[in-house]
């Protein structure tokens, strides 16, 4: 995956663009684990789709990038920020650690630069299990701060 925007749609449920690396049978095989293994879990995948992303979200404050990588998104109460190593697999390690300690992601944003892969999210849960887990994430984790702004925001 080089990129990824997640758009709430502040009923229980996202869409999320991606955009990938790799060979299209590659895609198309992935999808179908997906498809096999979590299907229930999403309303419609499409691949090979090329669309025109909606604006990002109005808000009162944005996180525009991050080491000069654009990640525009939202600012949320209770957030992710991760440098780490750019391979297929690395951020699977915390959105399934987030999702073990039942870390609903909100909002996510993904960039690259070289080696390095970037991910900025939102999150909804405990404060004390994101510490937690993030002592945990191992070496591909090159830096992963929480960022809890409580009453900063409406």
């Amino acid at each position: 995956m080089e990129t990824a925007w997640l758009n709430s749609l502040e009923d229980g449920t996202a869409t999320a663009y991606l955009t990938l690396d790799g060979q299209a049978a590659a895609i198309r095989e992935a999808v179908e684990f997906v498809l096999g293994t979590a299907g229930d879990m999403f309303l419609k995948i499409d691949t090979e789709v090329r669309v025109r992303l909606p604006p990002v979200k109005k808000a009162s404050a944005y996180l525009l990038e991050v080491d000069g990588v654009w990640l525009p998104m939202p600012i949320s109460r209770h957030m992710l920020i991760t440098v780490h190593a750019n391979r297929p697999g690395v951020l699977l390690v915390l959105l399934s650690a987030l999702a073990s300690r039942n870390i609903n992601v909100v909002d996510l944003q993904l960039g690259a630069r070289g080696e390095k892969g970037f991910a900025a999210l939102g999150v909804e849960g405990d404060e004390r299990d994101v510490t937690e887990l993030l002592t945990r994430l191992g070496p591909s984790y090159l830096e992963a701060s929480q960022i809890v702004l409580g009453s900063f925001l409406p």
